[in-house]
């Protein structure tokens, strides 16, 4: 039986890391390689594995179905090899230095470029909503300096599975979303995060991605009151509306 997480673990430490350090540098949750390793028979969403695939430079093949025989993970990259060939061709003493040179870097803890995005700091509801507490809060949150991620946002519930879970950091972006994306709005003193969808006469339909929710379904008719306000949009593979 193939194991997604002991297949993550060897890709992450042919790369000095490990899955929680790289969820970290993904802007994910680590709650997403623990249920991974937690549960042997447990797989990862198309849309986290393409995120890892694209920090680790692998097929994201590479990361739900592991190796074959004619497909291996480099364990380190091109221009790393290339280095690695020019060190080997120094002299004692030029070895010496370049070895001195690494390790003061990595005594800096060197890292990845990195932006701080503000991480909302209600969990957005992916249910039936989470009540308004009077005030919205912003904590600082960490993710890749190329994220085009504006800001980030807990999930909270379980209406957006399988693709984030109960506790999962989702990233977003600043704009409204179009037909079939998922949104994070603020509907009548909840926060939530749902499908989006609008027809002709301005109503609004916004839907649970887990149709298992289904009852969490919520239409806002044009002819009634709603105070309905969006904050921006889940960065997320597009799927089909109900």
């Amino acid at each position: 039986m193939f194991n997604v997480y002991e297949n993550l673990a060897k890709l992450c430490k042919a790369r000095g890391l490990t899955p929680s350090g790289l969820c970290v540098k993904c802007g994910l949750s680590k709650t997403i390689v623990a249920r991974l390793k937690a549960n042997p028979e447990a797989n990862i969403s198309a849309a986290t594995a393409k995120i890892f695939a694209d920090y680790l430079g692998v097929p994201v093949d590479l990361i739900q179905h592991g190796l074959t025989e004619n497909k291996k993970a480099p364990s380190i990259s091109d221009e790393a090899m290339k280095f690695a060939k020019i060190y080997d061709a120094l002299g004692g003493e030029d070895k010496t230095a370049v070895s001195d040179l690494i390790k003061l870097l990595e005594a800096k803890g060197l890292k990845p470029a990195t932006k701080v995005i503000p991480l909302f700091g209600q969990s957005l509801a992916a249910g039936s909503g989470e009540q308004d507490l009077g005030g919205v809060f912003y904590d600082d949150y960490e993710v890749p300096a190329d994220s085009e991620a504006d800001f980030a946002c807990r999930v909270h519930g379980d209406s957006l599975e399988p693709y984030f879970h109960d506790g999962d950091i989702a990233l977003a972006l600043k704009r409204q979303p179009e037909p079939g994306e998922v949104g994070a709005f603020y509907v009548d003193g909840e926060y939530k995060l749902k499908q989006y969808c609008s027809d002709n006469y301005g109503n609004v339909y916004l839907f649970a991605v887990n149709r298992d929710k289904a009852d969490t379904d919520q239409t806002l008719w044009a002819n009634e009151e709603h105070v309905l306000s969006c904050i921006g949009t889940i960065i997320m593979q597009r799927i089909s509306l109900p």
